[in-house]
């Protein structure tokens, strides 16, 4: 395992659905074929069903949506659809949970749980404390209890998101007054995470919670939006709360395996066992 530095920098311009439970069980056609039910995630509506045997592909062919390829399994009764209805840029999914379908989708193991600290330097400057434990509520909350996040005592590395003061670190030195996330992965699992602060004294009132649910929100796997979009995950203007597209997308990462790729077609169900599973850490800058 080794640190992938897996965050994007957040720089100092900064200003002031949950789960749906399937319909039923696998249709007892054969041991070997399953009776998929397509849900659109926005509004949860049926949009078909299909019976298919475990391995198949399966297209589907109802419009507006971003992904109309799967891999049929027996071992799932509901297939969420990423829906485009047409109310955001057709990239979006594509750039804030595949890195602009560079990288394929990364996050942690559903139901973990993080303990958020932060270094003496941190914790003894003006109001950190209390701005820690506010964005992290709302980070915890935005994850819709697919992982959760506490602020609690001192510890780094796997199961832990600790922010540090370290002007000296390199991502400082290539845009000061930034702020970026340090990813510990485990093949496409995020197991912890180090969150660096360059000059805390740069991020004050509310941009201090804005920073720390955002470099959160790098930390369990999201990406920035695309240009022009607003949210917690902007590049440029960041929201004080994670919106209720950034929740669905949360929601969405977690109802796909990690390691599955752009476009999301489902075919990367085994890309988790072909990576080397030592620790590293990734850093995704912008």
């Amino acid at each position: 395992m080794k640190w992938v530095l897996a965050s994007l920098i957040l720089a100092i311009s900064l200003t002031a659905c949950g789960k749906h439970s399937s319909p039923g069980g696998p249709s007892e056609v054969s041991p070997a074929s399953v009776q998929l039910t397509f849900l659109a995630m926005r509004d949860s509506h049926r949009v078909g069903t299909q019976t298919c045997e475990a391995g198949q592909m399966v297209k589907v062919t109802v419009g507006g949506f971003l992904a109309s390829t799967f891999i049929c399994s027996t071992g799932e009764s509901t297939v969420m659809l990423w829906e485009d209805d047409g109310s955001l840029p057709g990239d979006y999914t594509k750039s804030i949970v595949y890195v602009g379908g560079v990288y394929p989708l990364i996050r942690p193991r559903q139901g973990t749980a993080f303990t958020i600290n932060a270094d003496t330097a941190l914790m003894n400057s003006p109001n950190f404390q209390n701005a820690l434990e506010q964005g992290t509520r709302k980070t915890n909350e935005a994850t819709l209890g697919n992982v959760s996040l506490t602020t609690g005592g001192g510890g780094t590395g796997r199961g832990f998101v600790t922010f540090v003061a370290d002007p000296n670190d390199a991502i400082c030195t290539a845009v000061p007054g930034a702020a970026a996330t340090y990813r510990l992965m485990d093949g496409y699992d995020v197991v912890g995470a180090k969150i660096v602060v360059c000059d805390v004294k740069l991020f004050w009132g509310d941009n201090l919670q804005r920073m720390i649910s955002h470099e959160e929100g790098h930390a369990i796997g999201l990406d920035h939006g695309p240009r022009g979009t607003r949210g917690m995950m902007s590049g440029s203007d960041p929201l004080l709360d994670f919106s209720p597209i950034e929740k669905e997308e949360i929601t969405k990462m977690f109802l796909r395996p990690a390691g599955n790729k752009w476009p999301d077609d489902r075919t990367s169900v085994s890309a988790n066992s072909q990576i080397s599973k030592s620790l590293r850490w990734e850093l995704v800058q912008e």
